[in-house]
């Protein structure tokens, strides 16, 4: 009899001890993620005490968690500096004179996601260069930047989104030219200056994303400000009309179409890289609008070495009769000089 009590006294203290422990990992679950399986071990003696085990498992081990989509951030900065000096002995007089070239560009690409329902993308490219003669003058020779923002709002589609845009275009510093006066003297006088022109596209329509960081945009119903903020300009070149705008105002819009499309460094060989960006405006609202259809391109293709060493070939193209003619501007250069990319 008493050996039955000390059994059943046990086996109590036993249920008791059991249930503490079920409620504990009860009260785990509600705090880690974790699941729990009971295992009842049956022997073939049913006289035998019976025992239970509590066996805890991570969630993750057996349940595979959904994509998580909510708010991200994706950015690229890339900087590039390059100083070359070029020096001559005995050479003929029609050769340039010793000097040093500075340059450096910046560009920033940041893509704010917000659970592919809106999209915002921002880019930013500044480049300036400056040469220096170390007998007489110095001369800006690269000065522009570029600022363009876009809202994405994706319908559905892969890739494709409902787009509005704001493009802005222009330049920080002065920049000056010469000429010879009535008394057959070389004269200075200023040129360009700050957002003097500027340009500003603001654009609806459609965007389709591809490779990473890049889109080509379709601005269906497009307006394009052209401004000059210093009004000395019209003097100082003497001229009663710039970049299509008359003396005496600062600003000027044309209606029609647009399309830009943004290449961010792309890989396309070993140590081999290509980007671009380009901007096409179509005006709508004059006649031979091919004529008047102004163009911006910039490409660039870049070897990399030694890995912060990079060799570039950059060309930029620009049409507008009225700030070039009816010819193409093009500008190329190679430069040699150290980079750094948040990428690469």
């Amino acid at each position: 009899m008493l050996g039955w009590r000390i059994m059943s006294k046990r086996n109590e203290m036993n249920r008791t001890c059991k249930v503490i422990i079920y409620s504990f990992a009860i009260l785990l679950q509600g705090v880690f993620p974790i699941s729990l399986s009971i295992a009842q071990d049956l022997s073939e003696d049913c006289n035998k005490t019976q025992h239970d085990s509590l066996h805890i498992q991570m969630i993750s081990d057996t349940i595979a968690r959904p994509k998580r989509v909510g708010v991200y951030m994706d950015f690229m900065l890339d900087a590039f500096c390059n100083i070359l000096g070029t020096s001559y002995y005995n050479a003929p007089s029609f050769t340039e004179p010793n000097n040093m070239l500075l340059y450096y560009n910046i560009t920033f690409v940041n893509i704010l996601n917000i659970k592919e329902k809106i999209i915002l993308n921002t880019y930013f490219y500044n480049e300036l260069g400056y040469k220096i003669f170390f007998d007489s003058i110095s001369l800006i020779m690269d000065d522009r930047y570029d600022f363009n923002n876009m809202l994405l709002l994706p319908f559905g589609y892969k890739n494709l989104s409902i787009s509005l845009n704001a493009d802005i275009n222009s330049q920080f510093w002065k920049h000056y030219d010469y000429r010879i006066n009535a008394e057959d003297e070389t004269e200075r006088f200023l040129y360009t200056s700050a957002r003097s022109p500027s340009y500003t596209v603001y654009s609806g329509g459609i965007n389709y994303r591809f490779w990473k960081q890049s889109s080509i945009n379709l601005g269906i119903a497009s307006a394009k400000k052209t401004k000059i903020k210093n009004q000395s300009l019209f003097d100082e070149r003497e001229s009663d009309e710039l970049y299509g705008i008359e003396k005496g105002k600062k600003r000027i819009f044309t209606f029609g179409f647009n399309l830009t499309t943004q290449i961010v460094q792309q890989k396309i060989f070993k140590n081999l890289y290509f980007e671009n960006y380009t901007g096409i405006f179509i005006q709508a609202d004059r006649y031979q609008a091919l004529k008047h259809t102004t163009i911006d391109m910039k490409n660039t293709f870049h070897y990399v070495f030694f890995s912060n060493f990079r060799l570039s070939l950059k060309t930029d193209l620009r049409y507008d009769v009225n700030a070039f003619g009816t010819r193409p501007y093009v500008v190329n250069q190679l430069m040699l000089g150290i980079f750094f990319n948040s990428k690469l």
